[in-house]
C-alpha cells in the first residue's frame, strides 16, 4: 500500500527520488522502519515528561519492544 502511495506521488510529479533504493532497501520498508523508531522516540518521551508513572513502565516496555522489533523487520536487521 506504501509503494503505491510512493508511486501515485511521483507519477503526480513528485520527486522521482522518493522511490529509490535507501540503504539498500525498498523505500517503502524504509519508511515504515524509520517511522517505527520515531514512534518509539515520541512514546518514551510522553511517557517519562508528560506521563511519568513508574506504574506503567512495563506497558511503556512492551509498547516500546513491540515497535522495535517491527523496525527491525521493515528494515531488515537481524537479531540472531
Amino acid at each position: 500500500m506504501l509503494r503505491d502511495l510512493i508511486r501515485a506521488y511521483v507519477e503526480a510529479g513528485g520527486a522521482a527520488e522518493t522511490s529509490r533504493l535507501r540503504a539498500g532497501l525498498p523505500a517503502e520498508l524504509w519508511a515504515l522502519g524509520w517511522h517505527r523508531l520515531w514512534i518509539i522516540a515520541w512514546y518514551l518521551e510522553q511517557a517519562t515528561t508528560w506521563i511519568n508513572n513508574p506504574t506503567q513502565d512495563a506497558f511503556v516496555e512492551q509498547v516500546v519492544r513491540r515497535h522495535l522489533r517491527e523496525a527491525l523487520t521493515c528494515l531488515g536487521i537481524s537479531t540472531r
